[in-house]
């Protein structure tokens, strides 16, 4: 329990420190709900972008990228 609220505390004097230096006057405030929620969209993101690379790359025969490479 003491290392999810380090971490909790580190993150938002991170996000505090960066949001003063850039000047920003926006509050930020960090909750366990837009975490998950960010880390959700990012893992549906990358998982969306691998299916749509490995259904394009399945449909490359592999004799003919061997061949253009000679």
């Amino acid at each position: 329990m003491y290392i999810y609220r380090l971490f909790f505390f580190s993150l938002h004097v991170i996000i505090s420190s960066v949001a003063e230096s850039a000047g920003l006057t926006l509050p930020v405030s960090v909750n366990p709900f837009m975490i998950a929620a960010s880390l959700l969209i990012i893992l549906v993101t990358y998982w969306i972008s691998m299916s749509l690379s490995k259904r394009k790359l399945g449909k490359v025969s592999l004799q003919e990228v061997l061949k253009k490479q000679e």
